[in-house]
């Protein structure tokens, strides 16, 4: 047998975008998503999605952490939901 591998606790991901996409049949969320600066028209990070037939709430929009602003005041748009 070999050493332990410490695979640690990994890195925070502050790029990700959701676009364009569909959540269906979710049981409890269609999507949990970073937020964006208030008044800020520029953020694409989540932008034109749908959720349909979900058992809970369409999104769940939270303070993008990788952006100190967002505490104060966030936004969440560009999004539809319909049997929620």
């Amino acid at each position: 047998m070999g050493a332990p591998v410490d695979i640690g606790t990994g890195s925070p991901l502050y790029d990700t975008y959701i676009r364009d996409s569909i959540a269906a049949g979710c049981p409890y969320v269609g999507f949990a998503a970073p937020s964006y600066t208030c008044d800020d028209t520029d953020d694409d990070k989540f932008k034109n999605n749908v959720a349909h037939s979900v058992n809970g709430c369409g999104a769940h929009i939270y303070p993008d952490p990788g952006n100190s602003k967002s505490a104060k005041c966030m936004e969440g748009s560009h999004f539809s939901a319909y049997k929620v």
